[in-house]
């Protein structure tokens, strides 16, 4: 049996999170009572390293795509998100990398050839850019975009989050076969 005089009680009113916890230890070892410690702990505490992201662009190459410049427009946006996102020309990131899928009929992985770490992320600014503006239109391609989300999926790196962001002009021409 512990007895606590509440009179003995001096917990802060406000905790600091940051610190992850707060010990408070009360009462004294006399006359057959044992002093207490309650320790509450937070659950976020501070980090200084920042998360591991991945972007994959999923990019229409679709013969739609030539119309109106829209895949000029494309590649425009998807190359001031990387200067945003990685840094200029000649930036590389630590912890930032992107991955670039195409579709029409069917779609494909940009390969950067890498063996020592994901073939198919890069985190060098120029290298993405570069890969951005390699990138064409193909002649007689319908709009596949559930082929082009579905190699975004077979790429994602287990390790880091992974955001998707798809670049097209509209709707789906070929449809996914559920018996797929």
């Amino acid at each position: 049996v512990v007895q606590i005089n509440p009179e003995e009680i001096d917990i802060p009113e406000e905790p600091n999170p940051i610190e992850g916890s707060i010990t408070k230890t009360m009462g004294n070892a006399e006359n057959g009572q044992y002093p207490i410690t309650l320790e509450v702990k937070t659950r976020l505490e501070k980090t200084s390293e920042a998360a591991d992201v991945d972007v994959i662009f999923v990019i229409d190459t679709s013969s739609s795509m030539n119309n109106s410049k829209r895949i000029d427009q494309t590649k425009a946006a998807a190359e001031t998100f990387v200067k945003n996102f990685i840094g200029a020309e000649g930036t590389t990131s630590q912890k930032r990398r992107i991955g670039i899928v195409t579709f029409g009929t069917n779609a494909n992985a940009v390969n950067y050839g890498r063996s020592w770490e994901s073939e198919y992320f890069s985190n060098d600014s120029s290298e993405i850019i570069e890969a951005i503006e390699d990138i064409t239109v193909k002649n007689s391609q319908g709009t596949n975009t559930y082929a082009g989300l579905k190699k975004a999926q077979e790429i994602v790196d287990e390790d880091h989050y992974t955001y998707v962001i798809l670049l097209t002009d509209g709707v789906p021409t070929y449809h996914h076969d559920a018996g797929e």
